[in-house]
């Protein structure tokens, strides 16, 4: 075995060790990068449910305290709505129903608005920020 030999069998050392080292660090910025997106969608889902929910609970309230305070049709459609935002799942999961229920009780919600006189109630991820660093 000549001095060559040595040096191209440390070289293909030093590339494999390269190569290992760079697998790790990928394998650590990729799961702090997918933390960091979890948390920035999960609170940005957790916000509009949360708020989706809030109403619930305000027209359900109404409901009980004077059913004839809202339209005979709302009361099923606002029962309707808060079914479906209790069994919302809030858990971290790569499947697709999280998304598609997420749009049912957006679709829910447009038509408890309707029925309401209130089309012009959305959620606005703005006016959630502004009342959340709102001080006085």
């Amino acid at each position: 075995m000549d001095e060559f030999d040595l040096v191209d069998g440390i070289e293909e050392q030093f590339i494999a060790e390269g190569h290992a080292q760079g697998i790790e660090e990928g394998r650590r910025l990729g799961y702090a990068e997918g933390n960091d997106l979890g948390e920035v969608k999960g609170y940005e889902i957790g916000s509009e449910v949360g708020f989706y929910y809030g109403c619930y609970l305000l027209w359900n309230s109404m409901l009980q305290q004077d059913a004839s305070s809202l339209p005979p049709r709302a009361a099923k459609s606002i029962e309707s709505l808060g079914q479906r935002i209790r069994g919302y799942e809030l858990v971290n999961s790569l499947d697709e129903r999280i998304h598609q229920e997420l749009q049912l009780i957006r679709a829910k919600f447009k038509v408890v608005t309707a029925l309401l006189g209130q089309p012009t109630l959305v959620f606005n991820e703005q006016n959630v920020l502004d009342h959340k660093n709102m001080s006085f």
